[in-house]
């Protein structure tokens, strides 16, 4: 899947971190990577070799922008193009937001809509999808404006924390993306969980 995208690291607006950084093009692309890093690495690689094909942009890098006393948050200029068309940002994992845009999100709701009824978790994932997803388009700041549900469910006062979450963006409270990283991180340094093995 992540062949099919072109992609954007982190840029200097905001950033408390960049995008994958600057990687050399291996010649062995289609050995097995190592690590998470190794095959983040290379997906970059391969990705600015297809530049210019008029593909998506991965959404990648680490953003801190500050949410306004109206519940309005800036996203990134370098991705307001591909929210251009219009965005949805529904309840995310871990008690974050995520922003797609429309298009990406449209597949999700396709995927959502196979899952069986009959199956109390599947049913209870479809409602509260569906239910906690608000349509939005950028104003002319290229801000979104957060519903006070959805600022509670991921506890945002004024520091947020906006990640690339490859195709769709993530917001956090910053406490607890700082919390969640240092919980995790050395989880993704090591990439042994088994399940990575369809990623790694």
């Amino acid at each position: 899947m992540l062949q099919d995208f072109g992609v954007v690291g982190g840029g200097k607006w905001g950033t408390v971190g960049q995008g994958v950084g600057k990687v050399a093009a291996p010649q062995e692309l289609n050995e097995q990577p190592q690590n998470a890093t190794e095959f983040l690495g290379r997906a970059c690689a391969e990705s600015r070799q297809r530049r210019g094909k008029g593909l998506r942009r991965m959404f990648l890098g680490t953003y801190t922008p500050k949410l306004d006393d109206k519940g309005r948050l800036t996203l990134p200029a370098k991705f307001r193009n591909e929210l251009s068309d219009g965005l949805m940002v529904t309840k995310g994992q871990d008690h974050s937001l995520a922003v797609y845009p429309k298009d990406e999100f449209e597949k999700l709701a396709a995927r959502a809509t196979k899952a069986s009824r009959t199956n109390p978790k599947a049913r209870a994932f479809v409602r509260n999808l569906a239910a906690s997803t608000d349509e939005q388009a950028l104003d002319a700041s290229g801000r979104v404006t957060l519903s006070a549900d959805h600022r509670r469910y991921a506890g945002l006062a004024k520091e947020c924390v906006v990640i690339g979450s490859i195709d769709f963006l993530e917001i956090w409270d910053s406490e607890s993306w700082e919390a969640y990283q240092a919980e995790h991180e050395e989880n993704f340094s090591e990439g042994e969980d088994d399940s990575l093995f369809d990623v790694l």
